[in-house]
């Protein structure tokens, strides 16, 4: 009789298991649609690389690669050994000193999961700028790689963080954790579970600094739902912003985008709520851009003698860029220049060459016109000429 008590004691004990993590995600998932603060930044962000898991997410030049599922478990690791053995739980900011790797990454993962705020440093500076930029952010410790210092001998006013020593500090407990948080934990869960139920609309994501320079971006969800992702100076002033609502649109600089891509200098309000705007669509070759003169000043006619003989000296020739896409087909820059004379002589504008050809477009009319009343003056002289000497 004891197996079967046993066997009953332990179906009970799995359904009771079973029936508590269904509330568990239940409730997750729940406070998930019911909003509130939490910002839909980290939502995204897990679901995009939980739905990547077993596909390449990342990549480097050094030829590491990793697919969401690794990416995300690697920095929940990360985040378990930094927490017991380098950063202190009221540590805020925290240094990264690395090139741009899978490393880097997943560092800057590791940190924005355990709700730190990564401050990463511009290694092209000298150890006297940097350590500005670390007294700035309060900064104690910087993550970094042995391997890298080793070749950019900087000499920092904080405690260095190797991530070359945390390869086997690592447990088995910590990369089963790891694994099941990665893999299978529900989203709404981890969530929760990392406490980035608490991270409010307003707080700090992420700290760029360069010379003396330093940067915040925040993330926000707008009472019309939009994912916002915002942009600051160090005087609190917004540089830019960029919004993201279902169904994959963009924009830049204003809410409520309307199309793929959607940029206005509206700032703080929607897209279509006026001043310059420009957008395009999948599919589309060009933007369409707001042209009203409504939104204009300083109008001057442009005047272009000679256009057409100026465009017929510019060639057009197949091309390679030294360093880019080969086989291409367009004008060279400094012979466009001397069409217009505006702008470089290094870039070419598109709407520049557009504005060239309506100009040619208007000589040529011109010049028809004129050749037409010429025409029409010869036709009216041959006429009054046979008049004049019929033929017998």
């Amino acid at each position: 009789m004891n197996w079967r008590r046993s066997g009953l004691l332990a179906v009970a004990g799995a359904l009771i298991a079973r029936w508590y993590f269904g509330r568990l995600v239940a409730s997750a998932d729940a406070a998930d649609r019911r909003g509130g603060e939490t910002t839909p930044f980290f939502d995204r962000l897990l679901h995009g690389l939980r739905h990547r898991r077993r596909k390449n997410k990342i990549a480097d030049s050094t030829g590491a690669a990793m697919t969401g599922g690794e990416l995300l478990t690697r920095s929940l690791v990360l985040r378990r050994l930094l927490r017991r053995h380098a950063l202190q739980p009221d540590e805020q900011h925290v240094g990264l000193l690395l090139p741009p790797t899978c490393a880097a990454i997943a560092a800057n993962v590791a940190l924005t999961l355990d709700r730190r705020v990564a401050v990463n440093l511009n290694y092209t500076l000298t150890s006297e700028l940097l350590n500005s930029c670390i007294a700035q952010a309060g900064i104690r410790h910087v993550v970094t790689s042995r391997r890298f210092m080793e070749r950019m001998p900087f000499n920092l006013d904080a405690e260095l963080v190797y991530l070359e020593d945390y390869r086997e500090k690592a447990t088995p407990v910590d990369k089963v954790v790891g694994a099941l948080q990665g893999y299978l934990l529900p989203i709404g869960l981890l969530q929760r579970l990392l406490g980035l139920h608490r991270i409010k609309n307003d707080d700090v994501l992420t700290v760029v600094q360069s010379a003396d320079t330093t940067v915040l971006f925040r993330v926000f969800e707008t009472t019309s739902g939009d994912g916002l992702f915002s942009v600051f100076d160090n005087t609190g002033l917004e540089v830019t912003r960029f919004t993201s609502v279902s169904g994959g649109k963009l924009s830049i600089g204003c809410n409520s985008p309307e199309h793929d891509l959607d940029l206005s200098s509206n700032a703080g309000g929607a897209c279509n709520g006026g001043g310059s705007r420009s957008f395009i669509d999948a599919g589309s070759t060009s933007f369409t851009a707001s042209s009203s003169r409504t939104l204009k000043e300083n109008l001057m006619p442009v005047q272009v003698p000679n256009i057409l003989d100026k465009i017929s000296s510019v060639g057009v020739y197949n091309y390679d860029f030294i360093d880019g896409p080969k086989n291409k087909v367009g004008l060279m820059a400094e012979d466009f220049h001397t069409v217009l004379g505006n702008g470089s002589d290094k870039l070419i504008n598109g709407q520049d060459v557009e504005m060239a050809l309506w100009l040619a477009v208007q000589e040529l009319t011109a010049r028809n016109k004129e050749l037409a009343t010429r025409l029409a003056d010869l036709e009216a002289r041959l006429a009054t000429d046979h008049g004049s000497n019929p033929q017998p």
